[in-house]
């Protein structure tokens, strides 16, 4: 029976955690993009070309513009900004370069003398009002960005159909103390649909005013009113907090620690299911200019479960887990993002045949692209992720086959599309299949799921 709460709490958790669609202005300047070796020795070949060009043309505004622009896409942001400057000083009215020079800044977070920047194209009643637009743009992030107090999140709302809602078995044929039996059909496979709201907001307080340590909240919530089995209704909320140690300062490249604490509370039909309590820490490091982000944490919870009509033995469930977890993910190039992640879980409880040893890798790429049609302004986002789950069990349960410790493996495939509707508003898309195998029939099973909502960022 847990396992019925278990796939709708992962799949609330993935709904709660899809990260809103970033619709990003376009400078000119592609800044830090990640390069192959040819490409970047071909780029510094044509940097170098033109850096003596400069020598001989010292005033020549198109080439020196044209040198700012291969030098920041290497990612040798000082010598972009120093010629922007330079520019500025031959002729302070040039708004394409101000605006340049604000974007530079922000990338690098110097985000006063980008402010400043952006405020003179803002301020420019020559400029084109596509330009302020962007400028007004930056303008609103260093606002949140440079507060004592910040708050992002995303909220999701939608229906989800699934051919395997109860997460029952494929088969009616099963095992019942070491023999074959036969499931009542009330037990197998069935399908439903489901009205569900999520929800994921962080908060980051600023202790110190450089934000080399600051207070981090984070609060997930999430809900599924079943339209045909009322008792798998979902209902979960789970808080960490704790302070974020900013150990590197060096933009691009920031190694931070954070230990928190943790609760939760989980509904199944109108009973509380479990509670938790815990604490852990994380690590995060940024290499290449952001590019790729690497994580490791480990978290204790205590998870208590509770006995209700629906669930008479649920309590044997109860007991702490141990998480290890590694995340990472790496940005391909403006548009392409991939991610690699995996952990290690060992849980145990009251009754031996609960506890397990769980292992899970997953992998996942996804691509910005351009409206079709120009059916939208803003961009689109596809997503394509597997992962795969290996649990051992700890002993035979008696009352299944006393003879067999139950090991399952299951797989899981998504495929989502992200519709950019407005700079906040977003349509989400999603198909899932999931196969999940196990050495005793009454856990094997199959279920594919469609999800249709909408994400509103902040």
């Amino acid at each position: 029976m847990t396992l019925r709460w278990w796939r709708a709490l992962t799949m609330g958790l993935a709904l709660a955690l899809i990260a809103p669609v970033a619709h990003a202005t376009e400078p000119a300047f592609d800044a830090g993009t990640s390069l192959s070796q040819e490409e970047r020795a071909k780029l510094q070949a044509e940097y170098d070309r033109l850096f003596a060009q400069m020598l001989e043309r010292p005033t020549d505004l198109n080439l020196m513009f044209t040198f700012a622009a291969v030098a920041a896409r290497l990612g040798n942001y000082e010598a972009a900004i120093s010629t922007l400057e330079r520019m500025l000083l031959l002729n302070p009215d040039l708004p394409r370069v101000k605006l340049e020079l604000g974007v530079l800044y922000f990338h690098i977070r110097s985000y006063a003398v980008a402010q400043s920047y952006f405020q003179a194209v803002v301020a420019d009643p020559s400029v084109p009002a596509t330009v302020k637009q962007n400028a007004q743009l930056y303008l609103a992030q260093i606002d949140k960005l440079t507060s004592i107090n910040h708050l992002t999140g995303s909220i999701t709302a939608g229906f989800r159909y699934q051919t395997n809602a109860n997460v029952g078995p494929s088969s009616n044929q099963v095992v019942a103390f070491g023999v074959p039996a036969i499931l009542n059909s009330t037990f197998v496979q069935q399908s439903d649909w489901n009205l569900f709201g999520s929800a994921y907001v962080t908060d980051s307080y600023d202790i110190l005013p450089d934000r080399s340590v600051t207070w981090d909240t984070t609060l997930q919530g999430y809900y599924a009113y079943q339209f045909t089995l009322h008792e798998l209704n979902l209902g979960f909320a789970e808080t960490t907090s704790g302070p974020r140690f900013l150990l590197t300062r060096q933009p691009g490249s920031e190694l931070s620690f954070r230990p928190f604490v943790l609760a939760n509370a989980v509904f199944l039909g109108d009973s509380l299911d479990f509670d938790t309590f815990g604490a852990g820490a994380e690590l995060d490091k940024a290499f290449y200019n952001d590019r790729l982000l690497l994580g490791v944490g480990y978290t204790y919870r205590y998870e208590a479960f509770f006995n209700s009509s629906q669930l008479p033995t649920n309590s044997l469930f109860t007991g702490p887990v141990n998480i290890l977890g590694v995340t990472s993910s790496y940005q391909l190039t403006n548009t392409i993002q991939l991610g690699l992640s995996g952990y290690a879980s060992h849980q145990l409880a009251q009754a031996d045949f609960n506890a397990n040893w769980q292992y899970s890798i997953s992998a996942g790429i996804s691509k910005e692209y351009a409206a079709p049609f120009g059916l939208t302004e803003f961009p689109w986002v596809a997503t394509l992720s597997a992962q795969g789950i290996w649990t051992n069990y700890q002993s035979p349960d008696p009352t299944v086959d006393p003879t067999t410790v139950r090991a399952d493996r299951e797989f899981d495939i998504t495929l989502g599309n992200t519709v950019g509707l407005t700079r906040d508003l977003s349509l989400l898309l999603q198909a899932q299949y999931t196969n999940h195998n196990s050495n005793i029939p009454n856990f094997s099973f199959t279920d594919t799921s469609v999800v249709m909502g909408t994400t509103l960022s902040f």
